[in-house]
């Protein structure tokens, strides 16, 4: 039985954060949906291209953990970008 000490805290403050990105949510269903492997790799990898972070390779469990904060930090950043933006436009 998994114990929540064992899930590294990059993976937990990623999944926190995928929570406020409903188009990635819907990318991911849809990778669920088209795959036979839901593995959390192939979830990661599919936000790291929602990211635009290139992945290429074999990676170690502290590697995996890195990608996870770099994924975080660009998902709060563009959700700081989307807060910044008008919701309604005026038209002249």
């Amino acid at each position: 039985m998994a114990y929540f000490d064992d899930i590294p805290i990059e993976r937990v403050e990623l999944n926190i954060e995928c929570t406020h990105h409903p188009e990635l949510i819907l990318k991911l269903q849809e990778i669920q949906l088209l795959s036979d492997d839901n593995s959390f790799e192939t979830m990661l990898a599919g936000v790291a291209a929602y990211c635009e972070v290139a992945l290429d390779g074999y990676y170690s469990p502290e590697d995996i953990n890195r990608i996870c904060t770099i994924c975080t930090e660009k998902l709060r950043k563009k959700r700081m970008l989307d807060l910044d933006r008008p919701v309604i436009q005026l038209l002249n």
